[in-house]
C-alpha cells in the first residue's frame, strides 16, 4: 500500500513533466505552420502595377485588359483598372492633402493593378512576365514587389528551416527526458517485472501492462499539452489585432493539438518498452 501511494506522485510528476515538454514541441510546431502560412498569404498578395500613356487609345486599353485576363500567373478575378483620379485620392487619404500642389497637375497615371499567383513569385517568372506585359504599345511602366519581397521570403524561409531544425532538436531532447523520467517512475517496479520473468510470465506479457498505461499518460499529456496550445492560440487571436488579420483558422492549432497526442503516446510507448525490456534483460543480482 505504501509502495503504491508513493508511486502515486512519481507518475504525476511525468505527466506534468511531459505536458510541458509536448506544450514546447507544440508550440515551436505551431510556429512553424504559422510562418508557412505567413509566406504563402504574402506571395498571394504580390502585387502588379501596369501604369498607362496618358491619352492612351481606349480600343487598345480593352485589348490589353483582354490580355491580361488571359496571362498565366494572374489571379483569377484580380484584376481592376485604378483611374488615376482614384489613385490620387487615395494618396491623399494616405499621404494627406499637402503632399501635392493643388495648382499642380495630377502626376499619377491610369493603371491596371492585379495579383500574381503565388506559384509565379519568382524573380525568372516575373521577369517573363513583365516582358510579355510591356509589348502593348499604351504601357508606359510595369512594377512589382519582387526585390523587397524575395529578401523577406529568404529571411522567413531561413526562419523556418531554423524552426523545423529546433523542432527536431527539441523531439530528441524531449525524448531523452521523457525515457529518464519513465526510468526513474518504473524503478520502483524492477524487482517486480523481474519476479514476474521468474515465475515464467513471457515478455510480451510483463510489458503489456506498462505499456498500456504509459500511452495512457502520453494520452493524458498530450490533451493537457493541445488544450493549452488551442488556449494559447484563441487568446493570441483576441488580444493581438494583427495576428488576427492573418488567414489562419482555428484547424491548425487543432491539428497541431492532434499531433501533440500522437507524440505522446508514441514517445511514452517507446520509452515505457525500452525500460521495461532493460529491466528483463538485466540479472537479478543487479536490480537489488
Amino acid at each position: 500500500m505504501n509502495t503504491k501511494q508513493g508511486r502515486q506522485p512519481t507518475f504525476i510528476y511525468s505527466i506534468i513533466s511531459l505536458t510541458l515538454v509536448l506544450f514546447l514541441v507544440g508550440c515551436l510546431l505551431l510556429g512553424w505552420l504559422h510562418l508557412q502560412q505567413v509566406v504563402e498569404a504574402l506571395r498571394a498578395r504580390v502585387t502588379v502595377l501596369v501604369e498607362l500613356y496618358d491619352h492612351a487609345d481606349p480600343a487598345e486599353v480593352n485589348n490589353l485588359k483582354t490580355v491580361l485576363n488571359q496571362l498565366p500567373g494572374i489571379q483569377s478575378g484580380s484584376l481592376t483598372f485604378l483611374p488615376k483620379d482614384v489613385a490620387l485620392e487615395m494618396m491623399q487619404e494616405e499621404l494627406g492633402t499637402g503632399f501635392l500642389d493643388s495648382t499642380l497637375q495630377n502626376p499619377l497615371q491610369d493603371a491596371f493593378s492585379m495579383y500574381l499567383e503565388p506559384q509565379y513569385v519568382h524573380e525568372d517568372s516575373m521577369v517573363l512576365l513583365r516582358g510579355a506585359i510591356r509589348k502593348s504599345s499604351v504601357v508606359s511602366d510595369v512594377s512589382m514587389q519582387s526585390p523587397a519581397f524575395e529578401s523577406f521570403e529568404k529571411n522567413i524561409r531561413t526562419l523556418l528551416a531554423a524552426t523545423a531544425l529546433l523542432v527536431v532538436l527539441f523531439l530528441l531532447i524531449s525524448f531523452v527526458l521523457i525515457h529518464n523520467t519513465n526510468r526513474l517512475a518504473l524503478y520502483t517496479n524492477r524487482l517486480v517485472i523481474k519476479n514476474m520473468e521468474l515465475v515464467g510470465a513471457s515478455w510480451r506479457f510483463i510489458s503489456r501492462p506498462y505499456i498500456v498505461r504509459g500511452m495512457v499518460h502520453g494520452m493524458i499529456s498530450g490533451l493537457l499539452a493541445s488544450s493549452g496550445l488551442i488556449g494559447l492560440w484563441l487568446w493570441l487571436n483576441r488580444t493581438i489585432p494583427d495576428f488576427a488579420d492573418l488567414p489562419i483558422g482555428i484547424e491548425r492549432p487543432i491539428l497541431v493539438g492532434l499531433i501533440v497526442v500522437v507524440l505522446g503516446v508514441i514517445l511514452t510507448a517507446l520509452s515505457t518498452y525500452l525500460v521495461v525490456y532493460r529491466f528483463l534483460r538485466m540479472r537479478l543480482d543487479d536490480l537489488i
